[in-house]
């Protein structure tokens, strides 16, 4: 018993403990959110280019940085991955830096970021607008 109660507390350990990324520091503080139980339905319902089969599939590209995206209905809480088949840190940190350049850029504010993170790798944002900004980034394409 103790060593099967020691193998289980060193693998929740180590699936809770190492997020083994780095955010950008808009996520810094901020809990990652574990894609393996994210849905259009949790931890957000996202009512807007979400599919319980495919995931994310609104598309648009900001300078040159290709991304895919869903978002609940108010369009202010959306998230957000690099459109690549292989969404490495790098990309997806690029993403977010380019989307919130241009969110600032025209006015809005983002409230909060939350990483998004796969087997310990982050693979997106979820971001939190002071108002509805989803239109506006799906139409800069």
């Amino acid at each position: 018993m103790p060593l099967r109660l020691a193998i289980f507390a060193a693998a929740l350990c180590l699936t809770a403990c190492e997020s083994g990324f780095v955010a950008v520091p808009d996520a810094a503080e901020a809990t990652a959110i574990d894609a393996a139980r994210m849905s259009c339905s949790r931890p957000y319902i996202l009512e807007q280019d979400c599919s319980r089969t495919a995931g994310a599939l609104g598309r648009f590209e900001i300078d040159g940085v290709a991304m895919k995206s869903a978002a609940n209905g108010a369009g202010d809480r959306f998230v957000v991955f690099a459109d690549s088949t292989r969404s490495t840190e790098k990309k997806s940190n690029r993403a977010y830096l380019a989307l919130k350049s241009a969110l600032t850029g025209n006015g809005f504010t983002i409230l909060s970021v939350e990483p998004i993170a796969r087997a310990g790798r982050l693979i997106g944002y979820a971001v939190k607008t002071d108002q509805p900004s989803y239109e506006f980034i799906t139409s800069l394409n």
